[in-house]
């Protein structure tokens, strides 16, 4: 509490903010984890919303009797 009390001091302006801005010592603390949490946050939702696209689209290959070989296996 003491480190946070400390950056709130330092953000104290005497003639619009005497006792300091809680935003902006907020994210002198605490925004560069908060940047990272957005950061994987963002790209987990890309993943989240891309999965059934791509589900979608190994479906389609499938159902047109894709497969990856040039030559596949008879029996």
């Amino acid at each position: 509490m003491q480190a946070f009390e400390g950056t709130l001091s330092r953000t104290a302006n005497l003639m619009t903010a005497p006792q300091g801005t809680v935003w902006k010592a907020m994210w002198r603390q605490h925004g560069k984890t908060f940047m990272i949490a957005g950061f994987i946050k963002l790209v987990h939702d890309c993943v989240m919303f891309l999965g059934p696209f791509v589900l979608e689209q190994l479906l389609i290959f499938l159902e047109k009797g894709g497969t990856m070989c040039r030559h596949p296996l008879t029996h």
